[in-house]
């Protein structure tokens, strides 16, 4: 028996959840729509928390909302569109310049091709032919100098280095007249400013900060670390809120969190209490809104595996779930919980077993003994 026996070109469920669609999480797509829309319609920073166990799909609802934004679908019509960038929340190199670590993922989620759009439009408002447009100056000299350098897709040049936050040689500086290089965190923060003033101007209602794994600020750093990388985005979202205070017109800066429960309920606090009142408290104060992620149930279990296979299908068969009866989908929910991580981590091994041993479908009996024999997904069997 091969994967084309069933009927399918490959093991469905094994891949990037981003390539295949978002069962039964409509609800809090529409939450965090929502909720961001108050926030770009009001040119104000927020921090929104998505909360959720280990494998419940918070990574997947992120890249759904990044893609829905590329898509201009995420907010509701009559709302001033935003751009998304998706970051994980532990840097891979140092946390002391977390600022600028958070300003480059902005900058890499923009891409070549915004900062392209808005020199377009740019040169489209402005009546001057020479020289840099005005409305490029919004995102300040630098921004509007690197903007207006840039090349091609192909030659980005220079310029999009600069842009990008990677290092300018001296000579490229100072052939774009740029005062310095983006390599601190202050010069981060203020280029981050800028982009926002930029986006407004162009008409955007702002950006939309994707940010993954935040338990891990807790897990594989220190204390100290910790805290201070919350302080670092209490410092980036202060600093928004008082120039928009101070009268500079700026888009909003969104930012979404993904993190499990325990982390965000339990070591928090206990951070807090370990830690001076400037660490974790303040930023915590900060958190305009909270949604808690729940597992599948049986139907939506259904779906997920239907989606799968519809997915990878080369010829249709009679049954919608097949090679999977329905006794097996309820043998899998057994084991997964509603967890789709776990719910595909059993499709996949049950698909690759009934392959190995030549079976035409998958039943419940076959399901239950595989599952129970080695223990499937492991560390996550129902208890008695």
């Amino acid at each position: 028996m091969t994967f084309e026996g069933y009927g399918l070109s490959e093991n469905p469920f094994i891949g990037a959840s981003e390539q295949f669609p978002l069962v039964d999480r409509r609800e809090v797509l529409g939450h965090l729509a929502e909720v961001t829309s108050r926030f770009v319609e009001a040119s104000s920073p927020a921090i929104i928390a998505v909360l959720g166990a280990y494998g419940l799909g918070k990574t997947a609802i992120l890249h759904s909302v990044l893609s829905k934004i590329q898509k201009n679908e995420f907010l509701p019509g009559g709302v001033p569109p935003v751009r998304g960038a998706y970051m994980k929340a532990l840097p891979p190199d140092s946390t002391s310049k977390y600022i600028l670590y958070v300003y480059r993922s902005i900058s890499h989620g923009l891409g070549l091709q915004t900062f392209l759009d808005w020199r377009a439009k740019a040169q489209a408002d402005d009546r001057s032919p020479l020289g840099i447009p005005r409305a490029l100056r919004a995102g300040g000299e630098d921004i509007a100098k690197a903007i207006n350098s840039l090349g091609t897709p192909s030659r980005p040049g220079s310029g999009w280095t600069y842009l990008s936050g990677q290092k300018l040689p001296a000579a490229s500086l100072s052939e774009l007249s740029l005062s310095s290089q983006i390599d601190t965190n202050e010069s981060a923060m203020g280029r981050i400013i800028d982009l926002l003033r930029l986006s407004k101007r162009m008409g955007e209602g702002g950006l939309v900060l994707l940010v993954d794994e935040w338990e891990y600020l807790f897990t594989a750093t220190t204390r100290s670390k910790a805290v201070q990388l919350h302080t670092a985005v209490k410092e980036v979202y202060d600093r928004i809120r008082e120039a928009v205070e101070g009268g500079d017109e700026l888009a909003a800066l969104t930012i979404l969190i993904a993190c499990t429960p325990l982390a965000w309920q339990s070591v928090i606090p206990r951070t807090e209490e370990a830690e001076s009142p400037a660490g974790v408290q303040p930023f915590a104060q900060r958190v305009a809104d909270e949604y808690t992620v729940e597992p599948l149930n049986l139907d939506y279990t259904r779906a997920l595996i239907r989606s799968r296979l519809d997915a990878r299908r080369i010829a249709q068969p009679k049954e919608p779930l097949s090679p999977f009866t329905e006794e097996a989908v309820k043998a899998i929910y057994g084991r997964a919980q509603g967890s789709p991580r776990d719910t595909l981590g059993c499709c996949a091994f049950l698909l690759e077993q009934a392959v190995l041993e030549d079976k035409h479908s998958i039943d419940g009996k076959f399901a239950n003994e595989l599952l129970q024999a080695y223990q499937f997904p492991l560390g996550n069997a129902p208890s008695a």
